[in-house]
């Protein structure tokens, strides 16, 4: 047996870590290794839809990409920059749509709980504890929510990001749900 120089052990080692992630790519990857973030990405498939995740960024900031392939496979990409402020009592978490490329009618839909110590949705006890507005998947602009963190009870955020289509749920495309923990 002949001995492997470095570089070609380095060449075998690339490609081998480049079919490892492909293949989880296809499979579905978790994103629970992005740091101050939990929750999972559902592949549900071509023909109905697919949600596809990956971060770059550090400490509060982290860039978000959410690739969507409809039931055309036509495929577009909308960019949310996640920003956490706590201020005056009230923790702003601005996404802003940085790139997008879609076909008409289609949006990212954001909606928040508040959830408690045992992982269950926390009581609202004010009016308007939490706001947000749809991000729209073929424009460029800011969206953003604010929790009002008066509220007594509550140890996590749970973001969920949901497909629609002129203005209902896509059949088939799962939402992706984060967890921001205090």
């Amino acid at each position: 047996m002949s001995n492997l120089s470095r570089r070609s052990f380095l060449k075998g080692a690339a490609a081998v870590s480049l079919a490892a992630a492909a293949s989880g790519v296809l499979a579905g990857c978790s994103v629970s290794d992005i740091p101050g973030l939990t929750g999972g990405v559902t592949v549900v498939g071509a023909k109905t839809g697919a949600f596809v995740i990956k971060a770059e960024g550090e400490g509060e900031d982290e860039v978000i990409t959410v690739a969507v392939t409809d039931a055309q496979n036509y495929e577009y990409f909308t960019n949310l920059l996640v920003k956490a402020h706590i201020t005056n009592g009230l923790a702003e978490d601005e996404l802003s749509v940085v790139e997008t490329k879609t076909s008409s009618g289609y949006e990212i839909e954001p909606s928040v709980k508040l959830l408690g110590e045992e992982e269950v949705e926390a009581g609202m006890a004010e009016e308007n504890a939490v706001k947000c507005d749809a991000i729209a998947a073929g424009k460029s602009g800011d969206a953003e929510f604010l929790i009002n963190t008066g509220i007594k009870g509550w140890q996590a955020i749970e973001l969920t990001l949901t497909l629609t289509h002129d203005g209902t749920e896509v059949e088939g495309a799962e939402p992706i749900v984060f967890t921001f923990r205090k």
